[in-house]
């Protein structure tokens, strides 16, 4: 089609054609073109308009996926805000629900998402690089840290303080220990860290060690008749036995405690908010802000 024919004109062809409802020969004879052109001119816009139509919906289509990428990523760090059970095992690297806590020699104890591995964590952070919300994030990934340190801190002095009062070795077993006397170290992760922690915690726990331990005949201390060995000591039983029962109380009021449950307490403030911060994002059903993907898509 002669290039010379302007495109206003065209649109005026198409107008009389679709909206009026003129014929090819009508339009042009007023136009004066012929009518090979004036079809072809038509032709044109509309094979344009539908590629635009059809271009339009790629990219919303294309919009659309990303945002529930987002999304999917708000719902990934939501689900990582939690509070770390009493049971925990806290020996590095401390696994949790999305996260994980390491040792780094130049941080000490930092916790990562698993997310952040992910090109979606890249762009969520485009998008919110001017949002508060991760600043919320890396308070409370500071406070599970803490918490985290405080526990550790906890368990270790839970064995230096049996360790001290019963003037035994902590020991993985009997054979560890040389056939002498020891504490078992299970007893420490079993019994006197997970039931201390809940104490501190104000966390319901009826398992009473203190009541249920027994001594044996062959000298052993046990959780319960026939249960888990704590100690074995046949020569002072009874005298080891009192020991451990004081070990309970005396950490449950120690220094220790007191920074267990700071951090907890600062952990859970920091859960609240960021919650409730990624929370609202997700409440929009969209995340704000832009990113490298969005800027290709040309928004």
């Amino acid at each position: 089609m002669p290039k010379r024919i302007p495109l206003e004109e065209m649109r005026k062809w198409l107008k009389a054609y679709e909206e009026e409802g003129r014929s090819i020969e009508e339009i042009a004879k007023e136009a004066g073109r012929d009518k090979r052109t004036v079809r072809s001119g038509i032709e044109r816009l509309r094979h344009e308009r539908a590629a635009a139509f059809a271009k339009a919906e790629i990219i919303k289509d294309a919009l659309y996926k990303h945002q529930q990428q987002l999304l999917e990523s708000i719902r990934s760090v939501i689900a990582a805000l939690e509070v770390p059970p009493d049971n925990l095992d806290i020996e590095l690297p401390i696994q949790l629900t999305q996260a994980r806590v390491d040792y780094q020699r130049d941080k000490g104890l930092v916790l990562s998402l698993q997310l952040e591995n992910t090109i979606q964590w890249e762009l969520l952070k485009e998008h919110l690089k001017r949002d508060r919300t991760f600043s919320a994030l890396n308070r409370w990934k500071v406070a599970v840290a803490e918490h985290m340190r405080s526990r550790r801190d906890m368990k270790r002095q839970i064995k230096y303080h049996i360790e001290q009062s019963t003037g035994l070795e902590v020991a993985k077993d009997a054979d560890e220990a040389g056939k002498a006397s020891y504490v078992a170290a299970m007893a420490i992760d079993e019994i006197f860290y997970p039931v201390i922690i809940r104490r501190i915690l104000s966390i319901a726990d009826g398992t009473n060690p203190e009541k249920r331990m027994v001594v044996d005949k062959e000298g052993n201390i046990r959780h319960g008749d026939g249960g888990t060995v704590i100690a074995y000591a046949p020569a002072d039983a009874q005298k080891v036995k009192a020991a451990l029962i004081e070990v309970f109380p005396e950490l449950q009021n120690s220094s220790e405690a007191e920074r267990v449950v700071e951090t907890y307490q600062s952990m859970d403030e920091w859960i609240a908010k960021t919650r409730r911060k990624f929370g609202e994002i997700h409440l929009l059903n969209y995340v704000p802000g832009q990113c490298r993907v969005c800027r290709r898509v040309g928004v």
